[in-house]
């Protein structure tokens, strides 16, 4: 019973040419990070108060000497953590938001470009559109699209070339 070998080379190549669908915007991120950030603030800080509140007996609470103090220990450890993780999330917007403002920046300029170069008959001639399916033309036009794209900005991120032309498609063959 022998096995045919895997060809990974044949699933590779056609992995890099299926959108991904895989974008996450920098603007989402940073939005993300930034809930992060008071979230985990504000619960350790009011952990922390009630911890104190806690530990003087001042709250309604009775436990045992030792139950105390793990009490307090557990807790004070898990709330140190939110802490910092809310102190490094707050520390990681100020890069987030130049990040998130220079790639939309990068998106629009993209769009443009291609917006005030290419129109759907030129797409559609270079990737020998013909009377096929409307979800073969959307591959041979993807395909068109994205060497286009890598050909002008080759540095770019493929999951934000895979998101200009989502968006790109959209103005140009279902507007």
């Amino acid at each position: 019973m022998s096995q045919e070998p895997f060809d990974i080379s044949n699933n590779a190549a056609e992995s890099n040419l299926a959108p991904s669908h895989a974008y996450v915007s920098k603007k989402t991120k940073k939005e993300d990070v930034t809930s992060t950030a008071y979230t985990f603030t504000i619960v350790s800080v009011v952990g922390f108060i009630l911890l104190i509140l806690f530990g003087l007996d001042l709250l309604p609470f009775q436990s045992a000497a030792y139950s105390k103090t793990m009490i307090l220990i557990v807790m004070g450890v898990m709330f140190t953590i939110f802490l910092f993780v809310g102190i490094h999330s707050f520390m990681e917007l100020k890069s987030l938001s130049n990040a998130a403002d220079r790639e939309e920046q990068q998106f629009e300029e993209i769009c443009q470009w291609f917006l005030d170069t290419y129109t759907a008959e030129k797409i559609n001639a270079d990737a020998g559109i013909s009377d096929e399916s409307e979800e073969q033309n959307y591959f041979l036009r993807y395909e068109i699209m994205r060497g286009l794209l890598l050909e002008k900005y080759p540095q770019t991120n493929a999951s934000l070339i895979d998101h200009i032309i989502e968006t790109i498609y959209d103005k140009i063959f279902l507007a």
